[in-house]
């Protein structure tokens, strides 16, 4: 489980469910540690959930997304990610996480809570892995 300065991976008690918490302003480091832990799940399943919860409206820093192992992360989320959920986004992130589930074929789903977002996840059906 990661913690970083900004980023916290919990659990949610949901098998097959990658949660993070973030806390402060995400920087690169973060953001790679992250992506890490993701590629690890991702080479060893075949699907998964995530969900991000925001616990600041800092967003991230600059450029932050633009390192090698961010980038295969997301590129490989298209294929392995059945359930996005994000909780408590600032409103811009939101705006984005709309816009993009139509553009992606990864269920994205926005939460005003952590709890709400947990207690969907519980509803899915099981993950075959």
């Amino acid at each position: 489980m990661i913690n970083t300065a900004s980023i916290e991976q919990f659990e949610t008690h949901v098998p097959g469910v990658y949660a993070f918490r973030v806390k402060d302003e995400v920087t690169r480091e973060d953001l790679e540690a992250m992506a890490q832990t993701m590629n690890t799940a991702f080479d060893r399943l075949d699907e998964l959930d995530m969900l991000i919860s925001f616990k600041s409206d800092l967003g991230s820093e600059f450029g932050a997304n633009l390192d090698a192992e961010v980038l295969k992360a997301q590129f490989r989320s298209i294929s392995k990610v059945r359930n996005y959920c994000v909780a408590g986004a600032p409103e811009a992130a939101e705006a984005a996480i709309r816009f993009f589930r139509h553009l992606i074929p990864v269920e994205a789903k926005t939460f005003d809570s952590e709890h709400n977002a947990i207690e969907h996840l519980r509803a899915q059906s099981p993950l075959t892995g």
